[in-house]
């Protein structure tokens, strides 16, 4: 079904690029669509390629946490919130004396920037990897404006506001 799904993002991707790609040379032109393909098809590795807001995100987290290891707490989090937690092996820590307020995402948000992971959650398990495990790439896409490609993730369903 990822596959499926892929190569219906990517047909679909390759539907909002502008006509302009398409006028260039044709080394040029399968250059852009293979960066493209190659970002579409990196989301498999992890699940489907969505991203989905985490579950309750108005609810207030009510419960408080005493000297426990950072990935109990985010797999009692998940528990909490009926999600499945994938936390790599390199995300460690302790969580000392905490008593959790806000939203969800908040939560996780300060979590995360405290002890120093990402998150990502695609609708059915919340994926935790530790920021240094991030590599960041510069896709250079002069035919195509930044609003255009945020439009063209938002219709893919894989922009998440966070980055």
């Amino acid at each position: 079904m990822t596959q499926r799904l892929n190569t219906m993002s990517a047909t679909r991707f390759h539907s909002l690029l502008s006509g302009k790609v398409r006028q260039l040379c044709p080394v040029a032109e399968r250059l852009v669509y293979l960066s493209i393909l190659t970002f579409v098809l990196s989301f498999g590795a992890i699940g489907p390629a969505r991203s989905a807001p985490l579950p309750a995100p108005d609810r207030a987290i009510d419960y408080k946490i005493i000297d426990q290891d950072i990935q109990t707490v985010i797999s009692q989090f998940g528990g909490a919130l009926g999600v499945g937690t994938k936390i790599d092996a390199a995300v460690e820590g302790r969580v000392l004396n905490d008593q959790p307020t806000g939203t969800p995402k908040e939560f996780l948000n300060r979590l995360a920037g405290e002890h120093n992971f990402e998150w990502y959650f695609d609708g059915q398990v919340l994926h935790v990897t530790p920021s240094q495990a991030s590599v960041s790439r510069l896709l250079t896409l002069n035919v195509v404006s930044f609003q255009r490609l945020v439009d063209g993730l938002r219709a893919l369903e894989i922009y998440d506001d966070r980055f």
